[in-house]
């Protein structure tokens, strides 16, 4: 940082109840709303975008009442948050159509470990085609991860029936 000392300590520390400088709220439990007010009375909130009342509909099976009460506090949770985060870009206008203002919003991709994910060789690619009875003549798409409405999964599905043929 030019111009600016640039010898500071950063302490890390999870899961306290301690409020700090910065704290990062992942879920929206109602005990970290509830704490807010100690929270940002030291330092700022910032809070993870998971998910919004529209792509949380085919997980979250709750009655009418129950669910738009549910979506009204999840919408109230992320303006309360000093700053938000999000894995989802298309999440940022969904959250500014909601009144949020998107420059408090910010993307930021999953991270994927390359030690579990990674290119293999031809050889193995033939036992793994084995292993899950896959022909070998065919090209696979595989998906690794959730298989929920809010992650693309029928997208998904819908490419899969326009290209039968991988």
């Amino acid at each position: 940082i030019e111009g600016k000392d640039t010898d500071f300590q950063m302490k890390v520390v999870v899961n306290s109840a301690r409020p700090a400088d910065i704290t990062h709220i992942h879920t929206v439990n109602p005990e970290f709303f509830l704490r807010l007010p100690a929270i940002k009375s030291k330092g700022i909130a910032v809070g993870s975008v998971h998910f919004l009342p529209e792509t949380v509909d085919q997980s979250l099976h709750l009655p009418s009442v129950a669910r738009q009460a549910f979506y009204s506090y999840l919408i109230s949770f992320y303006k309360s948050m000093d700053r938000l985060v999000t894995v989802n870009p298309c999440f940022i206008p969904k959250l500014a159509a909601y009144g949020i203002d998107e420059n408090k919003v910010t993307y930021i991709p999953n991270y994927v470990s390359s030690k579990q994910f990674y290119p293999v060789d031809e050889q193995r690619k033939r036992e793994l085609r084995k292993e899950y009875h896959l022909k070998e003549d065919v090209f696979t798409v595989v998906c690794a991860g959730q298989l929920q409405t809010r992650k693309g999964v029928f997208e998904y599905a819908k490419l899969a029936e326009q290209l039968p043929q991988m």
